[in-house]
């Protein structure tokens, strides 16, 4: 298991500890989700930011 799909695990987690239903638990749940997938791909090596220009 890699480091993104652990940090999304762990997103997914802290949502359901922090709000438990409902429109805003669905939109926590994948911004935080989404938030632990990029840390975790970014130790990984996986993603590297961009600039803008």
């Amino acid at each position: 298991m890699t480091t993104s799909t652990l940090g999304l695990i762990a997103g997914l987690l802290l949502t359901v500890a922090v709000v438990t239903g409902g429109l805003v638990g669905l939109l926590l749940g994948v911004v935080l989700g989404t938030a632990g997938y990029l840390v975790g791909a970014h130790v990984d090596g996986q993603a590297r930011p961009r600039r803008a220009c």
